[in-house]
């Protein structure tokens, strides 16, 4: 009996069900059946029933996109770090992540039948490669608000330390959290699919935890600081003498921790609804076969991001060293 996954009909768009053998055939150029990641089904059989919803060359596209972004980001990422020893040791969880994220991309478009969750070194790479990914974000957030933030600012540092408490016992729940998707994703190839659909499951609910607790972590931290800035400001609730440079410093911080927020929630309102579709469809499945690569290649961009002044400031330097310095003088 040919498949259907609603909303789309039975064989999907780009294919027809056959009476006859009751298998979908695949009436549009591009399009062909893959078992990637459809879990909910009893083995890998039953592909020729499957809808025509698999398009090799977007996912040749997306794959090789997160090659690119991954390795141009690795790149930058050496550059900026170099004789920056201990710059270095903090980013080593990115370092895994860009490595390996760039060496399953290569894999899977050397060989576009090496397929998420049935290939076991294909679907290793990229379960281990979002593992550091996911450590690192929960180090990035704690560190940024620390270092970036309440440092630049005692009153705020001591006055935040018992929300950060709260910070750090959610930070062990997300750490936990990381370990129990990347034992799940690890399994995937090597047991069945009944299994692997509840593991599925249970991965796309423990993402959808960590979305929860990172909104609520940055809504949590981000709006007590904001609250507590205009209050000193205001001299409403804290009597502490700021001099100008400070007083100017803690207004221009309330818009960056507003767009911060704001940011953050953008994002979960993104992630959140992709990993909640498996557990309320079956086309959730279909998505998440393209959503994978997407996400690395968003995941890389990020990374890329967050050293841009670093990359800037390097180039400016570049620059200014060329113009004091006449070639000829560089070569007597």
């Amino acid at each position: 009996m040919c498949i259907s996954i609603p909303p789309f009909p039975t064989c999907g768009v780009h294919g027809s069900c056959e009476v006859n053998t009751s298998s979908c055939v695949c009436v549009d150029d591009g399009w062909t059946q893959s078992t990637e990641m459809y879990f909910f089904l009893e083995d890998s059989s039953f592909e020729e029933k499957l809808p025509c919803d698999n398009n090799n060359s977007v996912l040749h596209f997306l794959y090789t996109m997160n090659f690119l972004v991954s390795f141009v980001s690795l790149i930058f990422h050496i550059w900026v770090t170099k004789n920056r020893r201990k710059v270095f040791k903090r980013l080593i969880p990115t370092f895994i992540y860009l490595f390996l994220s760039t060496l399953s991309a290569f894999i899977r478009i050397i060989d576009m039948n090496r397929v998420l969750g049935q290939d076991p070194l294909f679907n290793t790479m990229v379960f281990i490669s979002t593992f550091p990914f996911d450590i690192a974000t929960v180090f990035f957030f704690s560190q940024y608000v620390r270092h970036i933030v309440l440092n630049r600012f005692p009153l705020l540092e001591k006055l935040a330390e018992p929300r950060f408490k709260v910070i750090n016992l959610f930070s062990i729940i997300c750490y936990f959290l990381a370990v129990a998707i990347l034992i799940e994703g690890l399994s995937f190839p090597f047991v069945s699919f009944p299994v692997a659909n509840k593991l599925f499951r249970h991965m796309c609910a423990q993402r959808l935890v960590i979305s929860a607790i990172y909104t609520f972590c940055i809504f949590y931290i981000f709006g007590f600081l904001h609250s507590d800035i205009k209050s000193i400001l205001e001299g409403k609730k804290y009597e502490t003498d700021l001099d100008m440079e400070t007083t100017i410093k803690l207004r221009r911080l309330l818009p960056v921790l507003n767009g911060n927020k704001h940011k953050v929630l953008l994002a979960q309102m993104i992630l959140a609804p992709v990993w909640a579709l498996p557990l309320a469809s079956r086309f959730g499945y279909t998505i998440i076969k393209y959503w994978i690569p997407f996400l690395q290649t968003a995941w890389a961009l990020f990374t890329l991001i967050v050293i841009q002044n670093q990359v800037r400031y390097i180039l400016n330097r570049r620059k200014k060293f060329a113009k004091v310095v006449d070639v000829k003088d560089l070569l007597k």
